[in-house]
C-alpha cells in the first residue's frame, strides 16, 4: 500500500532543489538508503524522531505532521479538547 502524504512530494522537491542524492539524506539522518527509498516510494514513513530530524535537516520545509495521511489528519481534526462542546451541524 502506498501512503499518500504531503511529505513525499516535499522530500523529493527538497532533494532535487538542493542537488542532493538520496544517500546523502540517508547519511545525514543515520539511516540506510533503502529506508529513505521506502519513504520516497510511500511504502514506509519515518519514525517520530526521524520526522523531527527531517524537519531540522530541511530547515522546516518538511514538518513532522506532513507525514500524516489525509485520513489521519481528518481524525485528529475531529478531536475536540475536553470540555469543549461538539459542534452541531445545522
Amino acid at each position: 500500500m502506498v501512503l499518500s502524504t504531503k511529505a513525499r512530494g516535499k522530500l523529493r522537491r527538497f532533494v532535487k532543489s538542493h542537488d542532493l542524492h538520496w544517500c546523502q539524506v540517508a547519511t545525514a539522518l543515520g539511516v540506510s538508503k533503502a529506508v529513505v527509498s521506502q519513504w520516497n516510494a510511500g511504502t514506509a514513513r519515518p519514525s517520530h524522531h526521524l520526522r523531527l530530524a527531517l524537519e531540522r535537516l530541511t530547515a522546516g520545509e518538511i514538518a513532522p505532521g506532513d507525514w500524516l495521511t489525509s485520513d489521519e489528519v481528518a481524525g485528529i481534526e475531529a478531536i475536540r479538547p475536553i470540555g469543549q462542546p461538539a459542534t452541531v451541524a445545522a
